[in-house]
């Protein structure tokens, strides 16, 4: 079911206010952005899955990752401050992207590639212009 025209954005900073390299932390034996890659992934929906990073480890580790496009980010989306719509303008448009984008946090791994396929399928079935999900810890 793979979209050629829908595309993952996935943000993985380098700088973490609480936890230091938060996103290459081990989680049950892989990288914390691990997770969300291999959901996107799995789900099949996206022609285009970007890590959007400035963590130095993230890029050399993911360079020659197949599944996505490593996009370098720049300082001024880099901040504390930097607002995620600043992130998300800035991917779009280093890719002059079009159709849907779906932001993916590295800080969800709970999410499952069936949430995100679910999310697809009620954003694109109804007249809604974005879908937020949810899920509650067990």
């Amino acid at each position: 079911m793979k979209l050629s025209n829908n595309t993952a954005i996935i943000p993985a900073r380098a700088g973490s206010k609480r936890i230091e390299k938060k996103n290459s932390k081990l989680l049950c034996g892989q990288p914390l952005v691990e997770w969300t890659i291999q959901q996107a992934y799995e789900s099949q929906l996206f022609g285009k899955i970007i890590l959007s990073t400035d963590d130095k480890f993230l890029i050399q580790n993911y360079a020659s990752d197949s599944r996505l496009i490593v996009h370098k980010r720049n300082p001024s989306s880099s901040s504390d401050e930097a607002p995620m719509s600043k992130v998300i303008t800035d991917v779009i448009s280093s890719f002059n992207l079009t159709g849907f984008i779906c932001l993916l946090q590295p800080t969800s791994p709970l999410r499952r590639a069936s949430d995100i396929v679910d999310s697809y399928s009620l954003l694109s079935s109804t007249a809604t212009e974005s879908v937020v999900s949810v899920r509650r810890a067990r």
